[in-house]
């Protein structure tokens, strides 16, 4: 996360600046989630909030993000929640990004949300990592209210 804290040998001693504005971002996604319902009917404002939480804790990693992203494949179409560019090639040094991109082929980044009132199963897993991965390397993400099952 982008929140700045003073380096201890005591993880309890660690505090935010509650005044800085990366706090008071972080501080307005939190609350804007647990007030969101969970469910169906508000599936696109979830995603919505995760592009919000993804562009907040990773800026500017992803430059440019594609939601709601239909694919044609053999089977017919297939739909993806977001797509991140991971802008940080294997050639830029060591940064995380681009060693995700070199471990996992990663260039793009497809993210699953699921507001769902249940947890996730192995559906939504499978689901996930069904996609293509020559065009999506091996990187999935899953946003999910209740967890796994």
């Amino acid at each position: 996360m982008r929140l700045q804290y003073e380096i201890t040998s005591d993880p309890s001693a660690i505090t935010p600046d509650t005044n800085s504005e990366d706090y008071n971002i972080g501080s307005s996604l939190k609350l804007r989630l647990q007030k969101l319902e969970i469910g169906k009917e508000n599936a696109i404002s979830y995603q919505k909030l995760c592009v919000e939480v993804i562009e907040f804790a990773f800026s500017p990693s992803f430059s440019s993000l594609v939601t709601n992203e239909e694919v044609w494949d053999e089977y017919g179409t297939e739909r993806k929640d977001i797509i991140f560019i991971n802008d940080y090639k294997p050639n830029h040094g060591h940064s995380f990004w681009s060693i995700v991109c070199s471990a996992y082929n990663a260039e793009s980044i497809f993210v699953e949300c699921k507001n769902s009132k249940k947890c996730i199963g192995n559906y939504a897993i499978r689901q996930a990592i069904s996609y293509d991965e020559k065009a999506a390397g091996k990187l999935r993400l899953i946003f999910s209210r209740k967890g796994l099952d």
